[in-house]
């Protein structure tokens, strides 16, 4: 506890406590970053012998309302789990789920 103490980890916390839904915001728009690059590719696959209208219809509603819900829908998750958490384990939370969020797209292949 006394580390705790040292690196106030518990005011950032209570900090943190008062911007959850712009760190919930932070990360439900993260991960919709880090999972439009497999989903595109894998939609790609899926949409490539489609007449080409019918793709583009498919695309503009994908990007226009898809992931817009997912954002959503993932930001009150987030929302509702990171206002349920004490003050170290949101610290910790926040910091993990930012970090694995680096380590997800840097494992990604380099744009050509």
């Amino acid at each position: 506890m006394d580390l705790i103490r040292i690196l106030e980890i518990d005011q950032l916390g209570e900090f943190l406590r008062g911007h959850v839904t712009r760190v919930s915001y932070a990360m439900a728009t993260s991960l919709v970053v880090v999972v439009s690059g497999p989903v595109n590719a894998l939609l790609s696959r899926i949409v490539a012998r489609w007449n080409f209208l019918v793709r583009t219809v498919f695309y503009v509603l994908l990007f226009a309302a898809g992931y817009p819900f997912f954002a959503f829908w993932s930001e009150r998750i987030l929302r509702q789990f990171l206002s349920d958490q004490k003050p170290v384990p949101l610290v910790v939370l926040t910091l993990l789920a930012f970090v694995g969020f680096g380590v997800w797209v840097g494992q990604r292949k380099p744009f050509k």
